[in-house]
């Protein structure tokens, strides 16, 4: 955890007389050992400080550092320190929080502080209270680490492991493995009969949790996750600064898998979350809104169905993958939604055209959120697979119920709802893609009419601009 208080040694604790005699009590236990074969006269050996140790005399120290770092500060900085520890308190430090009667003497030792140096403003007085109970979590969550000093960490309980992992694990780490171990998987899938050109579905599991998930997709994705792990394992053990949680862990072994492990692939899984959402975006913008129309007329095909398929990079590729897509929009993206029906004065049919050479480095990029260049052959393979999905038959996305659809879906590959988000995202998502272009309404007087309608009516309050609802977009957890 980032520190954001002065050296504790350079503070000079000038109150401590408000604490609650039961507090003194509740921290002897965590007093620092004092080494009897090397005391020396003056005592200095004795009382220095043990790594990962805590005691009575530092939470003191500390309370009194809070106050003195937090004095001199603006209302906005201290809320921003505040806001920069609660980021590193972990779920187990916030029951704690609750909980542990060593949080409260510890703010009580803070409050001591500030009122006995008179500075404590009365615009920080909320704030500086939630910064001591916040440093004080994390402290305990420290203590209580150290309170089992020499015991393995498989040993160690299921929350502790996890907390310690998730400090070890960064997201800038698990997103640039996750790009090795997405072109990698790929490629692999390219060259698996069984996956019948499916090289997509494998990072894109259900939205729940569920022990009937997919096979072929669970059993992909794991190895992709495992993969991430063991990336960061050699990374640590290249540059030889292991974090003690992964001590000794050069290598996954897939046979071999302990607490340490499965907390490590959670949390991994966990934090794919954002990527999977954003490319299911952009794969239902480009590809998988059209098929899952039910008005007739609306679809997205080949431009040439009788196209060669291409050698790797070959110009003529383009006409392989182009696509022509058709479907209703307006000015405003609000469309009839039966044949027949009244609409926007704006409405009529649009033709877009779409490359899946290019989609498909979009959806890659999405997937894994990381400035990374994927190589030729992967971004061609994953049209290829884009191109699957076009030429398949429109019965298999029939059902307006995606999660019906999904659970319907057999253990294999080609499952493309997969690919969709969830509903709520879509009602929104229709909206965008159902809007037209400023070159589309450029070219339509009456679209350009509405426009301006609705820039009118906005302005006199007119319109309801919410219509489509505040919908909750984040992905939910996947396993």
């Amino acid at each position: 955890m980032a520190r954001f208080w002065p050296p504790i040694h350079a503070v000079t604790v000038t109150n401590v007389s408000a604490v609650d005699p039961s507090f003194n009590e509740k921290m002897a236990g965590h007093r620092r050992p004092r080494p009897s074969s090397s005391v020396t006269d003056d005592g200095a050996e004795a009382n220095r400080r043990v790594k990962g140790r805590f005691s009575l005399e530092d939470v003191q120290e500390l309370a009194a550092a809070v106050a003195v770092a937090m004095a001199p500060m603006r209302e906005e900085e201290v809320k921003a320190v505040c806001e920069a520890v609660r980021d590193q308190v972990s779920t187990e430090a916030d029951r704690l929080v609750q909980d542990d009667q060593v949080l409260l003497g510890f703010a009580a030792l803070v409050k001591a502080e500030l009122v006995a140096q008179e500075q404590r403003a009365d615009k920080t007085q909320d704030i500086a209270a939630a910064m001591a109970v916040i440093v004080m979590a994390a402290m305990v969550e420290e203590m209580q680490h150290s309170s089992t000093p020499g015991v393995a960490f498989e040993q160690r309980s299921v929350d502790e492991i996890r907390v310690a992992v998730n400090r070890a694990l960064s997201m800038p780490q698990i997103r640039r493995a996750h790009a090795l171990g997405v072109t990698r998987r790929v490629k692999l899938l390219d060259a698996d009969e069984d996956a019948k050109g499916d090289t997509l579905t494998s990072f894109f599991p259900m939205a729940a949790k569920s022990s009937s998930g997919n096979n072929f997709v669970v059993k992909n994705l794991t190895r992709v996750n495992m993969g991430i792990l063991n990336k960061i394992y050699s990374d640590y053990a290249t540059i030889g600064n292991q974090p003690e949680v992964f001590r000794n862990k050069n290598k996954l072994v897939p046979s071999s898998l302990d607490r340490i492990v499965e907390a490590g692939l959670s949390i991994i899984r966990n934090a794919l979350n954002d990527g999977r959402s954003v490319a299911r975006e952009v794969v239902d913008k480009n590809l998988a809104y059209f098929p899952m129309q039910q008005r007739e007329g609306v679809h997205i095909k080949l431009r040439d169905e009788a196209a060669l398929k291409p050698a790797l990079g070959d110009v003529a590729g383009r006409a392989y993958f182009a696509c022509i897509s058709r479907h209703l929009a307006s000015a405003t993206g609000s469309i009839s939604t039966v044949s027949g029906a009244a609409g926007p004065a704006s409405e009529r049919w649009v033709v877009r055209e779409v490359c899946l050479n290019s989609l498909a480095e979009d959806v890659l990029s999405a997937l894994v959120r990381h400035a990374h260049e994927f190589e030729p052959n992967v971004k061609f393979i994953t049209a290829e697979c884009q191109r699957r999905v076009v030429i398949w038959p429109r019965e298999v996305w029939s059902g307006a119920d995606v999660p019906a659809l999904q659970a319907a879906a057999t253990n294999g590959p080609c499952v493309w709802s997969l690919l969709v988000p969830r509903p709520t995202k879509r009602l929104a998502l229709n909206v965008s893609i159902q809007t037209m272009t400023a070159e589309e309404v450029a070219a339509s007087p009456a679209a350009q009419a509405d426009v301006n309608g609705a820039v009118g009516a906005l302005g006199n309050g007119d319109v309801d601009v919410d219509a489509v609802g505040n919908q909750d977009l984040e992905e939910e957890d996947v396993f």
